[in-house]
C-alpha cells in the first residue's frame, strides 16, 4: 500500500490514486473520498463555479468543523451553498 492513497467513489465506479493522481467529478454526480493510506493526504480542489467551494472556504475561515454544528445550522450551510447528501456514505 502506498503512504498516501485516496479512495474515490464516483457515482457507480470507484477509483483510487497516490500521489500526483487526479479525479474529475462532474457537477451532480455522487462522490466521496478518503485517505486509506498511512499518511495525511494534501488534496487540491478546483471547483467552478467558484460557489461550490464556499462551504469548505467558511469552514476554514470560522475554524468551525461540520461535526460541532447543530443540524439546523449544518442544513444552513449546506443550503447556502448548494450542497446536498444523496445518501449515506459509500466508504
Amino acid at each position: 500500500m502506498q503512504r498516501t492513497t485516496l479512495r474515490v467513489p464516483l457515482g457507480t465506479k470507484s477509483t483510487v490514486g497516490g500521489p500526483g493522481a487526479c479525479a474529475f467529478m462532474p457537477r451532480g454526480l455522487p462522490h466521496a473520498w478518503k485517505n486509506s493510506g498511512a499518511e495525511t493526504a494534501r488534496v487540491l480542489f478546483l471547483y467552478t463555479p467558484a460557489r461550490a467551494g464556499g462551504l469548505l472556504e467558511e469552514q476554514q475561515r470560522t475554524h468551525r468543523a461540520i461535526a460541532s454544528m447543530n443540524e439546523g445550522e449544518v442544513a444552513e450551510l449546506r443550503q447556502r451553498y448548494g450542497r446536498e447528501i444523496a445518501g449515506p456514505t459509500p466508504l
